[in-house]
């Protein structure tokens, strides 16, 4: 039997872990405001004074020096003498402009995505997205309206993919030729794959004003003599002549009917010996914390789409024409392998 003093130290532990969940909210906020004053740029060839800090990124000194005091506890900041503040590994991830850069992520989730977060009790009762009630227009339409924070969007996109790759890079590409990405973004992804695997030729596959951003990308990696981009929506036709084509972190954007629309039109463009790959994550069936889970809601609360177990990926695939034939698990993403079924699945 527990004694009132292990009672208490019990409750105690459980109020204090109740605060660190409650106190997310200041997390996010303080990762935004470093971002988006850029300090850790200016800590980018070493520790530097907090006052020198404050001038160079335009900050009230007082201000900064408490917002960096609770970032240093947290350890995305070091303090080697009082006054003085540096990088840890994890600031060094809010640098700008260096490969797998997350600033752009601790902008998109301390403005947009926080904004939206405040009608998780409406999404919560209603099963719909709190995002086109709160901004007016569905998540990506109104991106289209709003450069700048569409531009944020996409570099932070770009940022989260390098750690979501490897097991992607990691299948078995000696016998592919071709391979297309459908709603490919700005070709970060068949970029990775050309730039490891010489001998593949690329599609980037997305919507007219995203694709042009990918013809830049493309070209100033040197790949636009490997890789074509092709524009149009993957609701109405998918490009054919792929021995592999890509689905990177874009089913999970859609409820499960649309998800199904888009894995058709892919199935239409496919040959019988060609490979889906869908690239995604997979949610646990247990207990035990995983990134996905609230990811999860991420999804639902944004745009109304979801992460799924392997069950329902298997079931989605079925629908949409395909069978599940293996996963590639990995840290940040999986590689879901789809063959095309010997009958259709359901039509949208």
């Amino acid at each position: 039997m527990a004694t009132a003093d292990q009672g208490g130290e019990v409750r105690a532990a459980a109020v204090e872990r109740f605060n660190e969940l409650m106190w997310g909210l200041a997390t996010t906020q303080c990762l935004h405001v470093a971002a988006t004053l850029g300090v850790a740029d200016a800590l980018a060839e070493g520790p530097r004074p907090v006052a020198e800090v404050a001038v160079r990124v335009g900050a009230d000194r007082d201000a900064l020096e408490r917002i960096l005091r609770a970032l240093v506890a947290m350890g995305v900041f070091s303090q080697p003498e009082p006054g003085v503040v540096g990088l840890t590994d994890v600031g060094q991830l809010l640098v700008d402009g260096r490969s797998g850069t997350m600033r752009h992520n601790a902008i998109f989730f301390g403005t947009l995505t926080y904004r939206t977060w405040e009608d998780a009790l409406e999404a919560a009762r209603t099963g719909r997205p709190a995002f086109p009630e709160r901004f007016g227009d569905p998540f990506f339409d109104y991106l289209g309206k709003h450069p700048e924070e569409a531009e944020t969007f996409n570099r932070a996109m770009q940022g989260g993919s390098a750690a979501r790759l490897p097991p992607l890079l990691a299948w078995g590409w000696r016998d592919v030729r071709a391979v297309v990405d459908v709603g490919g973004g700005n070709g970060a992804v068949v970029g990775a794959l050309l730039a490891a695997h010489p001998h593949l030729r690329g599609v980037v596959f997305d919507l007219p004003n995203v694709v042009e951003s990918a013809r830049r990308e493309i070209a100033a990696a040197g790949l636009a003599d490997r890789c074509d981009t092709v524009a149009g929506s993957f609701f109405d036709e998918v490009p054919e002549g792929g021995d592999v084509y890509i689905l990177a972190q874009i089913l999970h954007d859609w409820h499960d009917d649309d998800a199904v629309r888009i894995l058709v039109r892919v199935r239409e463009a496919m040959r019988e010996d060609a490979v889906l790959l869908v690239h995604e994550l997979i949610v646990p069936e247990d207990d035990a914390p995983h990134p996905a889970k609230l990811i999860d809601l991420q999804m639902l609360i944004l745009l109304g789409g979801r992460e799924r177990t392997r069950t329902q990926w298997a079931e989605l695939l079925r629908r949409g024409g395909f069978e599940l034939a293996g996963v590639i698990e990995g840290r940040r993403a999986n590689v879901i392998e789809a063959r095309p079924a010997a009958k259709r699945g359901d039509s949208p």
